[in-house]
């Protein structure tokens, strides 16, 4: 039994450098899709950085918003008491006695 042909090994050399170009082909494809996501993974996230509030932009205006409802809250409640006084007063004067 002798070794493999020329021409055999010639065929094993063709096969296998067809079979490395595909790898290194599908690798190199793949290599500039995952850069072109990374590219667009950090074009959105400048975006959400650039367009949407902070965590402490939303507790401040929360702040904000909290102090004027107490605000208003606060003017209600004086509101009722300067109505309440003035039916008291009222009631004083219709009261003869």
């Amino acid at each position: 039994m002798s070794g493999p042909t020329w021409q055999e090994i010639y065929y094993i050399v063709a096969a296998l450098s067809l079979a490395g170009g595909a790898v290194a082909g599908t690798v190199v494809w793949l290599f500039t899709r995952f850069n072109a996501h990374e590219r667009d993974l950090a074009e959105f996230k400048l975006k959400v950085a650039e367009d949407y509030a902070t965590t402490k932009l939303v507790e401040r205006v929360e702040s904000r918003m909290t102090e004027a409802v107490n605000r208003v809250a606060d003017s209600v409640a004086r509101m009722n008491e300067a109505f309440n006084a003035a039916v008291r007063m009222m009631m004083r004067r219709k009261d003869p006695s």
